[in-house]
């Protein structure tokens, strides 16, 4: 896995980069973490492999005393298949979203699955995105300003630079044969986590414009 690219962090399409701790220079991370990188208003990103899996934690930290930093319990942690999926298929979506919320002529409702009940929200007359995992509404999960959203971007720039290889290992269920049927989505888990999904239903209107263009894109 390569290491975190300095040049790569400073770059920045949304302001003024990404805050970036290695783990041999911060108290705050332990020898499990890869990377620190501070979003904005005590926001973090943080990278870490936990049994042999990568992880993703978007998460509020606080100071201590002698100011470092801890995680809190607000926040939210996605796999690699989430995380590469967001970075993928989804980012354009909610950057459209973001450019259409001010447009008085414009009801923004998107809402996006990333599987396992892992939704991306964002609503007229809330200027945020909100990654959460829910059935029900719930706490569970974090809220991002639209600058910390644009901050978050930048952060996968680097991270796509540090692990890509790792990311490309990775395939999505939706693209599977099986899911070329209605059936195979509503059985899948991932997909259908609560099994609510039923026959005339399938993937949202998102999902199905994102499908479309995969599937079109291996025909060529």
């Amino acid at each position: 896995m390569k290491q975190i690219n300095n040049e790569t962090s400073k770059r920045s399409m949304h302001g003024a980069g990404v805050d970036i701790k290695n783990p041999s220079k911060s108290k705050d991370i332990n020898s499990k973490n890869l990377c620190q990188l501070n979003i904005g208003n005590d926001h973090y990103i943080v990278a870490n492999n936990f049994q042999d899996k990568l992880w993703f934690h978007i998460r509020v930290y606080e100071k201590r005393l002698d100011n470092t930093t801890y995680p809190t319990k607000k926040g939210i942690v996605l796999d690699l298949e989430k995380w590469t999926k967001l970075l993928t298929w989804y980012v354009d979506d909610v950057d459209e979203a973001i450019k259409e919320y001010d447009d008085d002529n414009k009801d923004v409702a998107l809402h996006i699955h990333l599987g396992c009940n892992y939704y991306v929200s964002l609503k007229q007359g809330y200027p945020v995105v909100n990654i959460r995992r829910w059935f029900l509404p719930c706490d569970l999960g974090i809220t991002l300003t639209f600058r910390q959203w644009g901050k978050l971007q930048d952060v996968m720039v680097v991270l796509q630079d540090m692990m890509g290889s790792e990311m490309d290992k990775v395939s999505f269920c939706e693209l599977s044969a099986d899911h070329q049927n209605q059936m195979g989505v509503i059985e899948c888990i991932n997909c259908n986590p609560n099994g609510t999904m039923m026959l005339g239903g399938g993937f949202c209107p998102t999902m199905r414009s994102r499908l479309m263009r995969e599937l079109n894109s291996k025909k060529q």
